[in-house]
């Protein structure tokens, strides 16, 4: 065919294409010259499909493409068998013969949703060709009609194709079969403990407090950047930790269809290779990264196992049955897109997906991980498959790597006390500073001094106990001394401003509860509930009393679905003794001192 590819299009995406091709000396030389080019070409087709007037090709690159003859009478099987194609992913279809009009079958047939955008050619009798739509990019079909065919072959050259043809079609049966068969007969039994050890994760997860509960993560390995440079087992850990049910069964999925499938191909110990220096991979890129606070997931290590596998579907190097490339190669294409445009999502770690992709990728493209495996073909039909000839230092760095993942997750459980978050908290005395308050809080809060600022007219001491990152509550005692006492007749005014502050959120945070006040502990207290405005999942409960010298508060910050920490601030407030502010209460925080009281005694004396 001579001409260009620059026809017109009419307004229903349909056109012709300049140039002609003569069909006047019989459409039967073209189909047969247009079948003999393209099983002719270089790559050939990797599967092949051929009938009198249908000729299905499919092309290592993943194209499909179908060649139809026309047939008089034949038009409603012509219609079925192209819309059968293109609903199954061809993405060229050509009909050869016909009168123009014959066009109308391949616009008939085109499905109303379709695997693939389908472009159909028409090489009517006397007529231009016709084509459909510019494809995006380059179409086996498209650049041989660009080219022009040659004259339709003899019947010797096309005999010696044929036989040609199916001497390969036998060649790609048999690597397909031995592929399958090895295939079935191996088990991925690393696969399968990585799984059940997600699982059991999750479960514990869920019993600590919920798996989207950040100081059950961050307990039991999560990966924190700030945390990394003394316990360096996150960066392994986190690989474990999956928050949310839809997390969780989406990564197990994929290790289990995709990580079962390359331990078949690879081996146990490349694919434990793989997969723990991916894991490492992608918690190094997340730490450098810095972009998220808490991160968990498998994700790094799936990723270094997925672009593993897009590596080896367009270069398999022998591992792979070319029958199976064609369409391994599309998913993989397609999966790659949605991955990254997932990935883009604010709650998702690019930055721990593309380290692990990046480990996966160097690993397979350098032929580290392939080195020894037996290629198909390399033993004789019938007789016994090659063994794998593993590299000396591959099992020692499987093994190394597995059990650097594994320690971390034993390291995580043993020294990240996520199982204390489940027992009732012991409760000791605290002094806050030189204020003579003494509070009774949770022993195993973190913290540090008490911090004292000085302000016009007052001097606040601040005690702040726990972390939101690793405890359900984090407690803070705030004493506001001034320097000039209120004089009793403003008492009123005063405790009536402070309720206006909280009711209005003077501080900038959400009201939840207005204020109510109610004797606590001895005091006449302002409790109010809180929330912040930047993240919704906390609660902030304020307890506080005024007196003419001083206003002292009371606020726990805890994660909102923790029901045992509701009340929290009201009860830490009946176990407040202020020996400046109330006569007395000297004696009673020296006894105290000496011995802990627990909430629930507390909360019965404020009664």
């Amino acid at each position: 065919m001579n001409g260009s590819m620059d026809g017109s299009m009419d307004g229903s995406m349909d056109g012709s294409m300049g140039g002609s091709m003569d069909c006047s000396k019989g459409c039967v030389g073209v189909f047969e010259s247009l079948v003999y080019e393209l099983l002719s070409a270089s790559p050939r087709p990797v599967m092949t499909v051929l009938e009198p007037d249908r000729v299905e090709l499919t092309f290592a690159s993943g194209a499909r493409a179908l060649l139809l003859r026309h047939a008089p009478g034949e038009a409603p099987r012509l219609v079925e068998i192209a819309r059968a194609a293109m609903k199954s992913g061809v993405t060229e279809v050509v009909l050869v013969g016909g009168p123009e009009g014959a066009r109308r079958l391949l616009k008939k047939a085109l499905p109303l949703f379709t695997a693939n955008a389908v472009t159909r050619y028409h090489l009517p009798e006397g007529g231009p060709l016709w084509r459909s739509r510019r494809p995006w990019l380059p179409q086996p079909v498209g650049c041989l009609l660009r080219r022009g065919l040659q004259p339709a072959p003899d019947e010797a050259r096309w005999s010696a194709l044929m036989h040609e043809v199916a001497r390969a079609q036998r060649t790609l049966r048999l690597e397909a079969m031995e592929f399958t068969q090895a295939m079935a007969s191996r088990t991925p039994v690393a696969t399968m403990a990585l799984a059940v050890l997600i699982v059991a994760m999750f479960a514990l997860e869920v019993a600590l407090g919920g798996s989207q509960y950040t100081p059950a993560l961050v307990r039991l390995g999560a990966l924190v950047p700030t945390l990394v440079p003394r316990e360096p087992w996150r960066l392994l850990s986190s690989a474990f930790l999956h928050a949310g049910l839809l997390h969780l069964v989406l990564n197990l999925y994929v290790l289990v269809v995709l990580g079962g499938a390359l331990e078949k191909l690879l081996g146990t110990w490349r694919f434990l290779a793989l997969f723990s220096l991916a894991v490492f991979g992608g918690g190094m890129a997340s730490l450098l990264a810095g972009t998220a606070s808490v991160t968990v997931g498998a994700s790094g290590g799936l990723w270094g196992l997925f672009i593993a596998h897009v590596v080896l579907v367009y270069w398999p190097r022998g591992l792979l049955p070319g029958a199976l490339l064609p369409g391994a190669r599309r998913s993989a294409f397609s999966a790659l897109a949605v991955n990254l445009a997932n990935s883009m999502r604010p709650e998702i770690s690019l930055s721990s997906h593309l380290g692990g992709g990046l480990v996966g990728a160097l690993l397979m493209a350098s032929g580290l991980l392939l080195r020894g495996l037996p290629k198909l073909g390399e033993s004789a039909p019938g007789a016994e498959p090659k063994r794998d000839r593993k590299p000396v230092w591959l099992r020692p760095l499987a093994i190394g790597s597995s059990a650097l993942l594994a320690a971390s997750l034993v390291t995580g459980l043993a020294l990240g006390g996520g199982l204390g978050l489940r027992a009732a908290p012991r409760l000791v005395a605290v002094s806050v500073g030189e204020t003579g308050i003494i509070v009774q809080l949770p022993a195993d809060l973190g913290g540090g001094p008490v911090v004292e600022e000085s302000r016009e007219g007052a001097i606040l001491r601040v005690l702040t106990r726990g972390s939101l990152l690793r405890d359900a509550a984090v407690y803070q005692v705030q004493a506001y001394d001034f320097t000039s006492p209120i004089a009793p007749e403003a008492m009123a005014g005063e405790r009536e401003a402070l309720r206006a502050a909280d009711a209005n959120a003077a501080d900038g945070l959400v009201p939840v509860r207005p204020p109510s006040a109610r004797p606590v502990g001895g005091h006449d207290a302002l409790l109010t509930t809180l929330a912040p405005p930047h993240d919704r999942r906390l609660t902030i409960e304020r307890a506080r009393y005024l007196t003419p010298t001083r206003l002292v508060t009371v606020e726990v910050t805890y994660w909102q679905d923790r029901i045992d920490s509701r009340g929290s601030a009201e009860r830490t407030l009946a176990s407040l003794i202020d020996t400046h502010s109330l006569p007395g209460q000297a004696e009673r925080a020296a006894d105290l001192t000496r011995a802990g009281t627990r909430f629930a005694a507390l909360s019965e004396q404020r009664k």
